[in-house]
């Protein structure tokens, strides 16, 4: 009995370090937590540093210098929504064949879809520039009314063609207009910036179809379309 005593006030003892341990974790967010490799856990990232994905690009921030929001990309949720909604009706059931055919379908074309995503990033630079360099052509007077514009511009349209690919690849508009579009929308119509919207957004995808290949351009042009579509309603 005594044994046991004195093992259950150890047991006790390392799980209240454990529990220290998670407690110091939760007040630091820059120490990692240590997960076994079959378990899935999200690493505790600093807020200090960009969005996973969007290292090129500064995501835009509070006034204290904390990201506005953390984008969500495809290695957090592997399929679309409609997919996942799928597999969660199913739970408990062998799938249909309907079913089977579906996942068949959506995977068939995933090679393709991943092609074009790097057919975008490799244009993406270009694609960018071009539209950032119209659209000051058409509205010259932009930059000198609002701080740092050309490098907001940038941020936004290289954030928005990004995520366009992410949604691309997903198969997945609910992803696009969800994690991006309604919070940006919400962001641009505070400055009420409409016409530039419309410019820039109509702009990015011509500039899109001049860089890339037909059949790259066939994938990414619903979401390029939705995009111009859902930003620029009751502007």
């Amino acid at each position: 009995m005594a044994r046991h005593g004195c093992a259950g006030r150890l047991g006790a003892g390392r799980g209240r370090a454990h529990g220290a341990g998670a407690l110091r974790r939760a007040r630091h967010p820059g120490i990692t937590p240590q997960c076994s490799p079959a378990v899935r856990c999200r690493e505790l990232v600093p807020s200090s540093l960009p969005p996973r994905g969007l290292e090129g690009v500064h995501a835009p921030r509070t006034n204290r210098g904390e990201p506005l929001f953390r984008p969500r990309l495809v290695g957090d949720e592997p399929m679309n929504s409609a997919m996942m909604e799928m597999m969660t009706t199913v739970e408990g059931r062998y799938l249909t064949d309907e079913e089977v055919q579906r996942i068949h379908a959506y995977f068939e074309g995933f090679r393709s879809r991943v092609d074009a995503m790097r057919a975008i990033e490799a244009k993406e630079a270009a694609i960018v520039r071009d539209t950032i360099d119209e659209v000051w052509e058409k509205h010259p007077d932009f930059h000198t009314r609002h701080h740092a514009a050309r490098e907001k511009a940038v941020r936004d349209v290289t954030l928005t063609l990004r995520y366009c690919a992410q949604a691309m690849v997903r198969e997945d508009e609910e992803f696009l207009a969800e994690k991006l579009l309604f919070w940006l929308r919400t962001i641009l119509r505070s400055f009420n910036m409409g016409q530039v919207i419309d410019t820039t957004y109509r702009t990015l995808a011509r500039k899109a179809e001049a860089h890339l290949e037909p059949q790259h351009l066939e994938l990414l042009g619903p979401y390029l379309r939705q995009t111009h579509r859902l930003l620029t309603l009751d502007r």
